[in-house]
């Protein structure tokens, strides 16, 4: 039997629909996604679809792939945030199964059903099902500023998008002009190889509420990889920098000589730490030597790229530029980054100008904050920045699978030097987990053996 739907989709196959599913419009972006506002990762309530410019359903891609995806804009009807509008992004090509998942979710359709329709008839499917239902979601505020759902729990009857608070769009603000060309700095450092050392740089840390921080990573003597994971290597230099008493405090310490765990639980502790692309840093440090979440952090590449798409919707004319870090310091503080970021960071010893690069990376952390803070007074949209900031280091939550291949050269090692593999397994791409493993095979090694009883 045909359902209800079926004329739909036969109307739209004999009059052409549009041109194809994947139409790439001018800019899909809803520009009330991203009102000046910031939601918690645990926000949840009742969500209908809202067209924008006359569509419900808008077909996209991405700026840096192509790859294609849908948009939907809901309006939060109840619950935390009411009024505020959040999008949903469908990827059809990129995760097929999830991608059926959710229209099977959002349609109440069968997968196999689903499967058996072609791209459009899809999408008209699910245009109808819009249409129709309201949803229980929950939502934040994504890593890229937008207010975006995160799951979609169950359809509910449909409830009217009237009569609620329009959220506050970010005020006016021009673009920043560039900076005029400056050196890069040298700044001072201290070079941390011992226990006793990072003891005392920890100790003239913990009076500064913001940190900056940094780190360098090494995957042995052919360099860094374009695209890799922790699971590929081992962090070789933590970079902090910061301010107290009017003075500044900088250290760069050497994880293949001494443990930075006294570091990695001062950077946990609940003060603001200040970051560019936070998700790596935490990825790497969670996966090593088990870090806590950063729960107070300003991303400056969240806060950066989301104010280049504020500047692009005020002004369509305007050309983003990308939000890396060389961008940023080069346009903020007219600093060029360096080129040292695809160094071998496995060397002993670092070069004089490797470890002036990466304290630099810390210590500009401190100055592009004071940038950001500025930037989103202007637009009003700092609890946005600080959101997107904390759903990037969530992020980093997912770490990847360990390769065995490295624990069962660091169980031979420890099997046949004992604590002197320690600086050998430094190196390897091990977890927190798996190095306390080794240190306590290690401690039992090191054990004497029960005498033999007299008998």
């Amino acid at each position: 039997m045909g359902s209800p739907l079926d004329p739909l989709i036969v109307r739209r196959r004999r009059t052409g629909g549009r041109p194809s599913a994947y139409r790439h419009a001018v800019d899909v972006i809803d520009p009330r996604c991203y009102a000046a506002i910031g939601l918690p990762a645990d926000a949840r309530g009742t969500v209908t679809a809202v067209p924008f410019e006359g569509e419900i359903v808008r077909a996209g891609e991405t700026d840096r792939r192509a790859r294609p995806f849908w948009a939907i804009t809901f309006r939060v009807c109840t619950g935390t945030a009411a009024g505020a509008y959040v999008e949903l992004r469908l990827w059809p090509e990129s995760n097929p199964a999830w991608f059926s998942a959710r229209l099977n979710r959002l349609t109440g359709r069968e997968l196999e059903e689903l499967e058996r329709l072609e791209l459009e008839e899809r999408r008209a499917l699910l245009e109808h099902s819009l249409s129709l239902h309201s949803y229980e979601a929950s939502y934040e505020t994504a890593a890229d500023g937008r207010a975006e759902i995160r799951f979609i729990d169950a359809s509910v009857p449909l409830v009217a998008p009237a009569g609620l608070p329009e959220p506050p769009l970010p005020r006016l603000a021009p673009p920043e002009p560039a900076a005029a060309p400056a050196l890069l700095p040298r700044p001072a450092f201290e070079l941390v190889t011992t226990a006793t050392a990072l003891t005392e740089l920890c100790a003239r840390l913990a009076g500064c509420p913001v940190v900056g921080v940094d780190i360098e990573t090494d995957c042995g003597p052919l360099g860094s990889p374009p695209e890799w994971s922790p699971r590929d290597g081992a962090v070789r230099l933590i970079q902090v920098a910061g301010e107290v008493g009017g003075a500044t405090v900088c250290g760069i310490v050497d994880c293949y000589a001494v443990r930075p765990q006294p570091l990695i639980r001062l950077l946990a502790d609940g003060r603001q730490i200040v970051a560019h692309n936070a998700r790596y840093e935490q990825s790497w440090l969670r996966f090593h030597f088990g870090q806590g979440l950063w729960t107070e952090v300003l991303d400056t590449s969240c806060a950066f790229r989301l104010f280049e798409r504020l500047w692009s919707l005020q002004d369509p004319a305007y050309e983003r530029r990308d939000a890396t870090l060389g961008t940023v310091t080069g346009r903020m503080l007219g600093a060029p980054k360096g080129d040292h970021g695809a160094d071998w960071w496995g060397a002993d010893p670092l070069t004089a100008d490797q470890l002036d690069y990466a304290a630099y990376d810390a210590i500009v952390m401190l100055a592009l904050r004071r940038h950001v803070l500025r930037i989103a007074e202007a637009f009003g949209n700092l609890e946005q920045v600080l959101a997107a900031s904390r759903t990037a280091c969530r992020e980093a939550l997912r770490l990847p699978a360990f390769d065995p291949r490295a624990w069962e050269v660091a169980a031979a090692l420890i099997d046949r030097d004992g604590v002197e593999a320690a600086p050998v397994i430094r190196r390897l791409p091990l977890t927190a987990g798996q190095r306390a493993g080794l240190r306590e095979r290690v401690r039992l090694r090191a054990r004497p053996a029960p005498s033999a009883s007299r008998g």
